[in-house]
Order: C-alpha cells, then structure tokens, then sequence
C-alpha cells in the first residue's frame, strides 16, 4: 500500500507541476512506445502466445499492427486535436473572447483484460498519455506473460511519474479502487465492472467501462446464405471467440436455418479442418473459462463440431449449437468461446420481442438487403455499435467511437474519441479593457422594458 500511494502521488505531483501540458514531449513518448514495439515484436508474439496460444498473424494484426496505427494517428493529429477552438460569445457580453480548451484528468487507472492483453492495454492508455494524462496500468493477471512485457515497456521507458505498470492480482486490483485517481478505465465483465463504478462514484470521478455483452446477428430470408456464412465463420472463431464485440448467436429466419448451418459448416470445415486446427485457433484463457464452456453445451442439441478438443491443452474445437432454443443455457449469458448458437424466428415481431428480452449489447448486427428492414432492427434494439451485413469492422475503425451502452458499458474512446475521453472542457473567456456596453446593475427602474426590446 505504501507503494502504491507513493505510485499515485508522484503521478498527481507531477500534473500539478504540469508535466502532460508540454504536446511535443506527449509527441515524444508516444514514439518511444512505437520504437518499443518494433524492437519487441517478437517478444510481443511469443508472450501472446504463451497466454492465449495466439496465431501469430491474428495477434500481429489485432494486437501490434493495431496499435501501431494509432500511434501514428495520435502523432500525427495531437497538435491539431489539442488547438483551442474559438466560439461566438452573444453581443451582451461584448467586449469578450471566448474559446474551449482540452485538459487532462490527472492521474488515470486502466483495467486490461486478458482476452487482447496488450491491445486492449495499450489502446486506452495511448489515449490517455496523449490527453496528457499520467497512467497506472493494472493488466490481467490471467495473461502473465503479457502483464511482464507490459511491465518491462514501462521500465524501459524509463518515466514512471508519467506511466507506471502495477503487476499483480485481485488483491493489487481492490487496492487500486481505493486510491484517489482522477479517472477511470475499466475493460472486462459486467460484475468487476459494478466494483469500478462503484469506486468511481466514492472517488466523485469520471469512469468509462467497456463490458461486452451477448452480441446478437439477425440473418433474414433475403441475403446471399454463402457470404453471410464467411463472414460469420471469420468473425466468431477469431481469438477462439474470446473477442468482445464477437457474434453470441445468430437469429435467422426460420426458413432459412439449415442452409445457413450447412453452409457454416462447409465453411468451418474448409478453414479448420486440417491437420493445422490449433495452429490456426487460439486457446482457452484457462481451465475455469474452459469448463464453463463445456457446462454450456449440456442438453444443446444438435452440434456441428470441426475437430476435437483437448482438454488438457485448454484448445477447444469450433461449433455451431444448429438447433438452439432462446431458453437454452447458452442463450443465458455471453459466451466468450468458439461456440456459435443459431436461433430460428418465424416473425420480425417475435423477433424484436426476443430480442429486447436480452440487455443492451456492445455491438448489433444485421445481415439484410432490405433497407427498411435493417432499419427497423437499428430501431428496436439499442447497441453500442451496429453493423450491417459484417460484423466487427465497427470495432476495428479508429474514425469510430468505441463503446457500450446500458449493461455493455458507457464511454467511448479508439482515435480522436479517446482523445476527448481522456480529457475535458474547460471554458475560457476573456474580456477586454474597453467600456462595458451592457454592465447590468441597479436601479434597475425603467430598464425591463428597454432590455426586452433589444433582446426579443
């Protein structure tokens, strides 16, 4: 504990000494994070592999190609992003300047998750470095090898009063919360996340949670069943479906589930396969997520399995639950794992009123090419995001807003986003040394009926 209030303190003592206030030296060290990288490539790799059993290629591009761009972006656009902008002030306060200044919070804590450990680690924190913000970054626990990378990032950086790494447990976790930050971050489960708020609201500062959900896809009777079934196959089993804004299920129309499921298959079969499946699909984060998984697919019906699993190894094989029912366990809860369950629905009403029996999730998506339908789900269903005939491109945008909404979370950030998250408003108005037209005071006798006139 004494450590981590001396952590905090010196990261407070130094944006009241004005350490963020200096964009070129923000500039600065967001550059020596994107050398760290490229010198530590491998090392990245081979740490996300050693937690997740990561592909090296989905973890290049979702964990360092990712970050990379934007990096670049925040080196690029900072400046710009950082200019005061200049508003109108109404001519009764004339003679007056006013502009809108961007400030950092101060010190800020972010929560990684384990399921993009240093994407999801690295993304918020770039953001809140380059809103000139002093960082304590907790990573998951549940991914040791990237939290010691992280770590050692943070050492070779060599500025702790502006970024600091805390490796540890839940127990570092809670005594964190108890700290007075000035912001807070949170990426992960819905419960963990309730604790956030909660230290959030005893603190009286600002949060942003990022918690997922059951991500639902809509597939009606007039789309191309082929290409749904590619599209779909690529973004559920990515990251073994450890992936937040992954498809949860899919709901498509009645008259159309079996072929969407033989194409699926078809699909899965020709991507996983071969002899390469578990070169090709990552892991199980561990054996307590592995055998929720396996609890999940009791009493499920009919499965359209590709490969087998190895428990011992925590690899579990892609599936399709063909024949799911909305009561089902696995409709329950997020699921978070290379399982995929296919709901029929025989009206758009029935379906809307399944739907909103779930609680608002991190992403929407809708397979159509019925205008008027797409809009009608977007109306129905309140998301974080919402994607039409794709899913997951909304997440991988840094020109989009990132976030939830109700029980998904609340806060966006990725981009410029995050820049103005980690920052806020300041109003600042100046006035001038020159006879004040419209000073109001008393006696205020005669005066009502001239001001309405001028001022209707």
């Amino acid at each position: 504990m004494q450590d981590l209030d001396a952590i905090i303190e010196g990261h407070k003592q130094w944006h009241r000494d004005g350490g963020g206030r200096d964009i070129p030296a923000r500039v600065s060290f967001l550059e020596k994070i994107e050398r760290w990288m490229a010198e530590h490539e491998d090392r990245i790799l081979k740490a996300l592999a050693t937690d997740l059993g990561k592909p090296d290629l989905e973890a290049y591009l979702a964990e360092i190609y990712f970050l990379k761009t934007e990096l670049r972006l925040f080196q690029k656009k900072l400046r710009s992003w950082a200019r005061p902008k200049r508003v109108r002030s109404p001519i009764y306060h004339l003679p007056e300047a006013c502009h809108i200044r961007r400030e950092a919070y101060g010190a800020v804590l972010i929560f990684a998750p384990w399921n993009y450990p240093f994407q999801l680690a690295l993304s918020p924190a770039i953001a809140a470095l380059g809103a000139g913000n002093a960082v304590v970054l907790k990573p998951s626990d549940m991914a040791p090898a990237t939290a010691d990378l992280l770590a050692k990032l943070a050492k070779d950086l060599n500025e702790p009063e502006r970024f600091t790494v805390v490796v540890g447990d839940s127990w570092v976790a809670r005594m964190l919360l108890t700290q007075p930050f000035d912001f807070m971050f949170f990426t992960g489960s819905e419960g963990i996340g309730r604790q956030v708020a909660d230290a959030a609201a005893r603190q009286l500062c600002p949060s942003v949670l990022e918690l997922g959900g059951k991500c639902p896809v809509v597939v009606d009777d007039s789309v191309d069943i082929e290409l749904v079934a590619e599209r779909l196959v690529a973004s559920k089993f990515f990251n073994a479906g450890q992936t937040c804004l992954a498809p949860d299920f899919v709901a498509v129309a009645e008259e159309q589930r079996v072929a969407l499921v033989e194409a699926m298959r078809k699909r899965m079969e020709k991507l996983y396969g071969g002899e390469t499946l578990y070169e090709d699909i990552a892991r199980i984060v561990n054996t307590r997520h592995y055998k929720r998984l396996q609890a999940l697919l009791t009493d499920s019906g009919p499965v359209v399995q590709i490969g087998e699993d190895d428990p011992d190894a925590l690899l579990m094989a892609p599936r399709l639950l063909a024949d799911a029912n909305w009561e089902d366990e696995a409709m329950q809860d997020e699921i978070f794992g290379p399982i995929l369950p296919i709901v029929g629905y025989s009206s758009d009403q029935e379906l809307i009123d399944q739907l909103r029996t779930l609680s608002e999730p991190l992403a929407f998506y809708v397979f159509s090419k019925f205008h008027d339908f797409v809009e009608m789900m977007y109306e129905a269903v309140p998301s974080g995001s919402f994607g039409i005939n794709d899913c997951l491109k909304s997440g991988l945008n840094l020109n989009m807003p990132f976030g939830g909404v109700g029980r998904s979370g609340h806060g966006r950030y990725r981009g410029r986003h995050g820049y103005e998250t980690f920052s806020y408003e300041r109003a600042v108005s100046r006035r001038f040394w020159a006879f004040d037209v419209f000073t109001l005071c008393p006696p205020y006798a005669g005066k009502l009926k001239a001001n309405r006139r001028f001022l209707k």
